[in-house]
């Protein structure tokens, strides 16, 4: 149930390995509690767990409130699959096999990561922490998306930022992107829900 469950504070579970290691931990901690005495002493007994709890708490309550507010969208301007449709596993599918590894795909940063994830491709706005300068590239590729620039101002910016291909899914579509403005974008896949298209310079 915790595995499967929609929420993607779940995944701390299952990669961090937190239940062997928390189990671990707690058996560590009981031997170090005996060994120095301090378990005879109830009230700093009670105290540091009171502490232990307080601090580990803050991660799990933040991202199950933070998962919360993906799932209604709160913010208007976020999104975040929880099940992925089979529409966009054939995407990733498509690039993992046709395209090769200088391939670096412009894509919104809402799901740039699961690209990453299924496709082995790098993404140009992917995962906040492991993506360099990720909020000027967040802030590029919404304005690409929300058609700020001109035809041949994204063009210009696909050499020296190095995109290779765009991904065009319901999400770009959401803030106004319209391939048909692109002419040098060309289609190379297509499905119901999502376009991949090369840049052509």
């Amino acid at each position: 149930v915790l595995f499967f469950s929609p929420f993607f504070f779940q995944r701390r579970l299952v990669q961090g390995w937190q239940f062997p290691l928390g189990f671990l931990a707690a058996v560590g901690a009981e031997a170090l509690l005996y060994r120095s005495g301090l378990a005879q002493r109830r009230r700093l007994k009670t105290s540091l767990v009171a502490l232990a709890l307080v601090l580990l708490l803050g991660s799990p309550v933040y991202q199950l409130a933070n998962d919360l507010a993906l799932m209604s969208n709160a913010r208007g301007r976020e999104f975040s699959a929880f099940y992925l449709p089979r529409t966009f596993m054939d995407g990733y599918a498509w690039l993992k096999k046709q395209t090769g590894p200088d391939t670096l795909v412009l894509a919104d940063p809402s799901y740039a990561p699961f690209i990453t994830a299924f496709s082995g491709r790098r993404t140009y706005a992917s995962h906040g922490v492991e993506t360099l300068n990720y909020d000027r590239k967040r802030a590029l590729s919404r304005e690409v998306f929300e058609n700020t620039h001109t035809a041949e101002d994204f063009q210009r910016l696909a050499q020296p930022e190095r995109w290779t291909h765009v991904w065009v899914s319901s999400v770009e579509k959401y803030f106004g992107f319209d391939l048909n403005r692109y002419p040098f974008l060309a289609p190379q896949f297509s499905n119901a829900d999502i376009v991949i298209a090369k840049i052509q310079q």
